[in-house]
């Protein structure tokens, strides 16, 4: 049975985990548009993709074996560190070093071993913008702060999901959506272009 996930970090996580415990091929797609903490840090300094949803789901993905899910939340307790979560230093270090993102997250995947697929939603860095009620607005952040979203999507228009995840999706016998906030999770990974 082939299973993708769809969505962000916490929610998709508790999925990924519970499928762990049942005899399928699991894809997770998850959203980059991911902007605030260490992540936004990262994406300001290095110009990455937003990674730490995707480190969420490597971690709970993670070979039984290897203390990578736990060691991936460890989270770095002084100024100079800036907070940081390993795993998201680890993937932008990884990013630094491979020809796409979707071939960095799979390298890391293959390190820890993970149980799974982890496919980011858009081939490149996105930011995500919404129509409110008192007009557009930009961030994962503040609009996760709002209760007046009318739509979301994703800027630039023109980045794409990657093959990979399309292909898994069409693949798929059951397609998940959530558990997560529906516009800065769920839709954030959805309204890739393509997807």
């Amino acid at each position: 049975m082939k299973v993708v996930a769809i969505g962000g970090g916490h929610g998709t996580a508790v999925t990924l985990r519970a499928l762990g415990l049942l005899d399928c091929e699991v894809t997770a797609i998850v959203s980059v548009a991911d902007d605030g903490g260490s992540t936004g840090a990262l994406r300001a300094t290095f110009g990455i993709a937003g990674v730490g949803d995707i480190r969420k789901c490597l971690g709970a993905l993670a070979g039984e074996d290897k203390p990578w899910g736990e060691l991936f939340e460890f989270r770095f307790q002084d100024e100079t560190m800036g907070n940081h979560a390993f795993g998201n230093l680890f993937l932008a270090a990884a990013i630094g070093g491979a020809s796409s993102l979707e071939g960095a997250v799979a390298s890391v995947a293959k390190l820890i071993d993970a149980r799974g697929a982890v496919v980011p939603a858009s081939q490149g860095g996105v930011a995500l913008e919404a129509d409110t009620d008192s007009g557009i607005i930009s961030g994962q952040v503040a609009i996760g702060l709002r209760n007046d979203v009318k739509r979301v999507r994703t800027v630039p228009t023109n980045v794409r999901a990657p093959e990979s995840a399309l292909r898994a999706i069409r693949e798929a016998d059951y397609v998940l959506l959530g558990p997560g906030s529906l516009f800065t999770s769920v839709l954030a990974a959805c309204v890739v272009p393509g997807i």
